[in-house]
């Protein structure tokens, strides 16, 4: 199972979170909480807009935001890993605003239930 989350959002070229992502993660953390036995990928993703090697840190540090974010709501930490993936897999065009944003994501994919 892979969910794909469009309300996580980021400041720009940042791994800080905006406000507006909290109700989704309120809501993972609460599937996660009452389900002890899942464990789940964390994964951020990039557009390819500047240098591959930040794109792959910023998407390290965005997972590991989300990760920190939803212990902070009482999820256990080994229910978790997160992964960067930077710009390397893609799911929309980069040549065009649209492609880019849906490239810049977060997804969890479940890895035990």
């Amino acid at each position: 199972m892979v969910f794909k989350l469009k309300a996580i959002n980021f400041e720009t070229g940042a791994d800080k979170m905006k406000e507006s992502s909290f109700d989704i993660l309120n809501k993972m953390a609460a599937i996660l909480n009452e389900n002890p036995n899942m464990v789940i990928e964390v994964a951020g993703h990039t557009d390819n807009v500047g240098d591959d090697q930040k794109n792959l840190v910023l998407s390290e540090n965005r997972a590991k935001t989300v990760m920190n974010y939803l212990i902070s709501k009482g999820v256990n930490a080994k229910q978790m890993k997160a992964v960067g993936y930077g710009e390397t897999q893609p799911i929309a065009d980069n040549n065009i605003d649209e492609g880019r944003l849906a490239n810049r994501r977060v997804m969890f994919t479940v890895l035990e239930y």
